[in-house]
């Protein structure tokens, strides 16, 4: 393998070559942090946060520990968070 140590490289990236035509960006993986947090903290810290990032989507590993309760909170904040920043979230198992 030949050694290119701080030699330049150049990427060229076409429209036409992307790899999965419906590709909207790049996204997250994310941890749901069950800390309790006032509604102007998710507002002013979460979601601005979140914008500036502006991922096109996000996916969310589910906890088999989590009871009723939290899962309806957690997909409460996910549409919220949906909707607000028209990012598509989803979990995984």
């Amino acid at each position: 393998m030949p050694d290119y140590g701080r030699a330049e490289r150049t990427v060229t990236v076409r429209p036409d070559s992307v790899v999965h035509p419906c590709f909207g960006g790049v996204g997250f993986h994310m941890f749901y942090h069950t800390f309790a947090a006032s509604q102007d903290y998710m507002d002013t810290v979460v979601a601005k946060r979140w914008r500036e990032l502006n991922p096109s989507f996000a996916r969310l590993n589910d906890r088999c520990d989590w009871d009723r309760v939290m899962l309806d909170q957690v997909a409460e904040h996910l549409l919220r968070l949906k909707n607000d920043t028209r990012t598509e979230v989803y979990m995984t198992t």
